[in-house]
């Protein structure tokens, strides 16, 4: 003999809503005869106009929430926005590991994993990838031996620091670029000089998770 399991129904909202009191018991008897997987229910057979039901099934229960048509509206507009930002970064996502795959494979390992280490210490605007060094060797040639040759701090926080000049030192001995004998920190005319950009940040919306580089 088989079993037939119990369904419930709890309706949240204004019960005067409703065409009638009995409306009430046929909504509540139609629905547990519905379909759990296609809920098909006529919101005009029970509620009065301008209302409809909002209706989802979980653990044997039914939950009936009673809803304009405007909520409705937007609780739709809600779900495609919803749907349209996990889509965006899922591909963003997808995008950002075909990218890192491909440099992995055309980079020594040594380089790669020191510029993986830089990426999570923070968002440095300036500093280039492997593959725009690649790229354009000469653009970055200055500011991978200046960072190379420099003997002071190129970052207040002492692992952006560190992982700064890891990653430019594994970049000047894939690319044969040598130090620079002038020191950043020393020279304050550098930059202008040499019209390098050295390190700079990314403005972010929380200022304080990023590290401050010494800019002098």
């Amino acid at each position: 003999m088989i079993e037939q399991t119990t369904k419930s129904v709890f309706i949240n909202g204004n019960k005067d809503f409703f065409l009638s009191k009995s409306a009430i018991q046929r909504f509540k008897n139609d629905l547990k005869k519905c379909d759990v997987k296609n809920i098909n229910i006529e919101d005009g057979k029970y509620l009065n106009s301008g209302y409809i039901f909002d209706i989802n099934f979980k653990d044997n229960n039914f939950t009936a929430n009673i809803i304009t048509h405007e909520k409705h509206m937007y609780n739709e507009k809600r779900k495609m926005l919803k749907s349209k930002l996990k889509k965006a970064q899922y591909n963003r996502s997808t995008n950002l590991k075909k990218d890192r795959d491909s440099l992995k494979r055309s980079v020594p390992d040594k380089l790669f994993k020191s510029y993986m280490n830089l990426m999570k210490q923070g968002n440095f605007g300036s500093i280039p990838s492997p593959k725009d060094v690649i790229d354009n060797p000469e653009k970055f040639k200055k500011q991978i031996s200046l960072i190379m040759g420099e003997n002071g701090s190129v970052s207040n926080d002492n692992n952006a620091n560190n992982a700064i000049k890891k990653y430019f030192n594994s970049l000047g001995d894939f690319m044969g670029v040598e130090p620079s004998k002038m020191n950043i920190n020393k020279t304050q005319s550098v930059q202008q000089d040499n019209n390098v950009n050295l390190v700079e940040e990314v403005d972010t919306e929380d200022e304080d998770e990023i590290p401050e580089l010494v800019m002098e």
